[in-house]
């Protein structure tokens, strides 16, 4: 029989990296069995959110980029950062606004729910929002770290898609986007 899980216990901490981006954190922990480890390392880094969109006519939004730590090209729903001074909502808001030219009313904006980003080694949430009715409104803003190909998917198709280039989707992506199809079942029941 095994003791109960319990969390460890930090006896000291301090950071040997640090960017805007980001934060590598060297904690000295303590283990319930007692067990000392003196270098576990955790990277801190902002929050971000997704926001699972369709369009008027029933089509998904999702972004193809170049992922340069996996160097791969990748889907990703329209997703980034939250800043200091925002809330998640008006973080994706922003988001949608500068990297892929959309437009989102907050009031149709529905928060699905937090998912916790490869909790092992990252200090990090994921925000995940839902939205109807989205419109390109905007010129996406010129970041050379961030060139998008605009996909429109087909709802029908979405699932065959990720199946498809399964190693192609992030799996916090996969978990986005089958949350929001669940979530939208849900909400056609009601």
């Amino acid at each position: 029989m095994s003791a109960p899980l319990t969390k460890w216990e930090i006896l000291g901490s301090e950071y040997v990296f640090s960017t805007k981006w980001f934060k590598i954190r060297k904690d000295r922990v303590k283990l319930p069995d007692g067990q000392i480890y003196d270098e576990y390392y955790v990277k801190e880094r902002r929050d971000w959110a997704a926001v699972f969109c369709l369009t008027d006519d029933d089509r998904i939004i999702l972004t193809k980029t170049y992922k340069h730590g996996s160097q791969k090209i990748i889907y990703e729903l329209p997703s980034g950062s939250i800043e200091d001074n925002e809330t998640p909502a008006e973080g994706i808001i922003r988001e949608i606004r500068e990297e892929i030219g959309y437009h989102v009313d907050i009031n149709g904006l529905k928060k699905i729910g937090v998912v916790l980003v490869d909790p092992t080694y990252v200090q990090a949430r994921l925000h995940i929002f839902f939205s109807r009715d989205v419109k390109k409104v905007y010129t996406p803003e010129d970041n050379p770290l961030e060139i998008f190909e605009i996909c429109l998917v087909n709802k029908a198709d979405i699932r065959n898609l990720i199946w498809n280039n399964l190693e192609s989707f992030p799996e916090s992506q996969v978990a986005c986007i089958l949350l929001a199809l669940d979530y939208m079942e849900r909400s056609d029941k009601q």
